[in-house]
C-alpha cells in the first residue's frame, strides 16, 4: 500500500511538460493510430510545437483545433494551470 500511495504521489507532481506530451503521444496513438517518439514534442510555455513529417502534419491539420481543446480540458482537470494557445 505504501509503494502504491508514493507511485501515486509522484504521478501528480509531473511537470506540465510531462503531461502535455504523455497526452500527446496518446492522442496519435488513438485518433491517428501514428506512435510518435516524446523528443517530436516541444513545449514552450504556451504553445506546442510538433518536429512531425509533412504526411502526418496534413493529417494532423483536420485534428488540431479538436487536440487543442482536449488537451486544455485534460490540462484543466489535472489541475495545471497551463493553457495551451497553439499547436503547429
Amino acid at each position: 500500500m505504501q509503494f502504491s500511495f508514493q507511485i501515486q504521489s509522484l504521478l501528480q507532481n509531473l511537470p506540465p511538460e510531462t503531461v502535455i506530451r504523455n497526452f500527446l503521444v496518446q492522442y496519435f496513438k488513438e485518433k491517428m493510430k501514428i506512435e510518435i517518439d516524446r523528443n517530436t514534442i516541444q513545449v514552450n510555455k504556451n504553445s506546442v510545437s510538433l518536429v512531425i513529417s509533412p504526411v502526418i502534419r496534413a493529417k494532423f491539420i483536420q485534428l488540431q483545433e479538436n487536440c487543442k481543446q482536449e488537451l486544455n480540458e485534460y490540462l484543466q482537470e489535472k489541475e495545471i494551470s497551463v493553457i495551451i494557445k497553439t499547436i503547429r
